[in-house]
């Protein structure tokens, strides 16, 4: 599906150029599809489309990820002469905008469990989660035991 997907964006009137924002798109849209169990070109037209994305979108930790997620969901849109869904990307760009600059995330640096992947890269970024817990305070008594 990733083929297709590519072909998509670089034929349309106005192609992604980037080589890296095509591979960005073309994967995340590739898992999108693959997530809802539909095609590029069927991932607009079911009665439930924008709630089945924002389900994919709200599956992602990172604001960063949704932002890409719902940048290559608006070009898409775009390409498909879809206003309807582009109007939906860019206001979804702008929650996840807003996400960004609301609150840093933290994140951390993984170290991926099978080793090394296709590329060789042995690590990944993630974001970190963990809350330390709020402490328990006990009450102190008045009442000295002397």
């Amino acid at each position: 599906m990733k083929k297709a997907i590519a072909e998509i964006f670089t034929t349309a009137d106005k192609p992604v150029k980037s080589q890296s924002t095509l591979k960005n798109y073309t994967g995340h849209l590739d898992r999108l599809c693959r997530f809802n169990e539909t095609t590029p070109l069927k991932l607009f037209k079911s009665k439930n489309a924008k709630d089945d994305i924002l389900k994919y979108i709200n599956t992602r930790k990172s604001a960063s990820t949704k932002n890409q997620v719902c940048c290559a969901v608006k070009k898409l849109a775009e390409i498909l002469d879809n206003k309807d869904f582009v109007k939906f990307g860019e206001k979804e760009v702008a929650k996840t905008i807003a996400i960004r600059k609301g609150k840093k995330e933290k994140l951390k640096i993984a170290k991926k469990k099978d080793g090394a992947d296709e590329y060789g890269k042995t690590h990944y970024i993630e974001v970190d989660t963990w809350k330390p817990e709020p402490k328990k305070v006990e009450p102190v008594e008045d009442d000295l035991p002397f």
